[in-house]
């Protein structure tokens, strides 16, 4: 079963040329782990349950049956709108 955050890392690193947008969301991904980082990542990943259409209370998603060719922008613009990175 694969996490929200290693699917996110996967989709990004799989990538053949990175954005700001996704540098800085991999700067997160891969900082120290810290409470602040942590909620963070939790706020994302609810609002990722949100664009899959999920029950944002349901128990653990395994991110790896997620389409994620389909969503993936959908998810990267979701998570800059958190950090306020302008599109």
């Amino acid at each position: 079963m694969q996490t929200f955050e290693s699917a996110l890392q996967q989709q990004l690193r799989s990538k053949k040329k990175l954005s700001m947008r996704d540098k800085r969301i991999l700067r997160v991904l891969d900082g120290a782990p810290s409470a602040a980082r942590t909620r963070k990542i939790n706020r994302w990943e609810n609002g990722a349950r949100g664009v899959i259409g999920a029950d944002p209370t349901a128990g653990v998603i395994d991110w790896s049956k997620i389409d994620w060719a389909k969503l993936f922008e959908v998810i990267l613009a979701m998570i800059a709108k958190f950090l306020d990175i302008a599109l």
